[in-house]
């Protein structure tokens, strides 16, 4: 699994800037956490807990609103699929999960 972090920088003319990390994925700060899962980064437990060390900790720290979101939305981390959630309790304003099958 990869993060990435974006920040996006508004003037005359737009600039992102993408880069690669070793940072806790709840203490990032910026304006989207780009998050490539996979089908299996996906599964969940018995108790709708992602078994993902990474999601686990993304979800615990957004009372658990990514789990449901990515019910809601149908995202399995399917190639192609991707879905952006407004998370509250993690640094970033915005996690991106980004499927890579």
């Amino acid at each position: 699994m990869s993060c990435v972090g974006i920040h996006l920088v508004s003037s005359w003319t737009l600039k992102i800037s993408f880069f690669a990390k070793e940072i806790d994925v709840v203490e990032w700060k910026g304006d989207i956490l780009a998050v490539g899962v996979t089908e299996k980064d996906m599964v969940k437990d018995e108790n709708l807990k992602f078994q993902n060390p990474i999601l686990k900790k993304l979800d615990s720290h957004s009372s658990v609103l990514l789990a449901e979101a990515s019910l809601e939305e149908d995202f399995n981390g399917k190639a192609g699929q991707s879905t952006v959630l407004r998370l509250s309790g993690i640094g970033s304003k915005r996690v991106g999960l980004i499927g890579l099958g």
